[in-house]
């Protein structure tokens, strides 16, 4: 049986589909609760009941504001300028959007991408700290990924390592 508390919740949550199926199974409900359903299609209807006005941006839209927030700052950056404002512009004309949408870009991730640069430099002075105390060339990066400290395994020894541990595993099932 439907309830107000049911349809109050259908209409908080903008649940269209429950409100279609409560009309078109035409469960049992009382006679205030029918009205009730009716008024909210109602007010679906003739829009007295909007869907909240912000929807959080869409992935692709963060990552060209960030674009865009970036290239204004690398501008900047390269044309060792003491305003803005010609850095904004530039990369304004250059994504073909207003200067105020660069300032708004810059605005929410300026600071965010400041500190990535700031952590980029201190990573680099560590790996060229790192490069001198251990006596390694300027431009030598370590290949995290790739490092092993033992010969990899022979195909043999990888399929008697699974044998043991099969074996271990039926010890371990029958409690030895």
């Amino acid at each position: 049986m439907v309830n107000k508390s049911d349809l109050d919740r259908a209409k908080r949550e903008r649940d269209v589909e429950y409100l279609l199926w409560a009309i078109r199974t035409n469960p049992k409900m009382e006679k205030e609760v029918r009205h009730y359903l009716a008024d909210i299609l109602s007010d679906l209807i003739n829009r007295r009941i909007r869907r909240p006005a912000h929807r959080p941006a869409k992935n692709e839209t963060v990552a060209r504001r960030y674009k865009i927030a970036t290239r204004a700052l690398v501008i900047e950056e390269r044309a060792d300028r003491k305003k803005m404002s010609q850095s904004v512009a530039e990369a304004a004309k250059e994504f073909g959007v207003s200067v105020s949408f660069v300032y708004g870009c810059l605005k929410k991730y300026r600071n965010e991408i400041e500190k990535a640069w700031r952590y980029q430099e201190e990573f680099q002075r560590w790996l060229e700290e790192r490069n001198k105390e251990h006596g390694l060339p300027d431009d030598f990066e370590p290949d995290f990924d790739d490092w092993v400290d033992a010969p990899e395994m022979t195909d043999e020894e990888i399929e008697a390592e699974g044998e043991r541990y099969i074996e271990m595993l039926h010890e371990e099932f029958r409690g030895k």
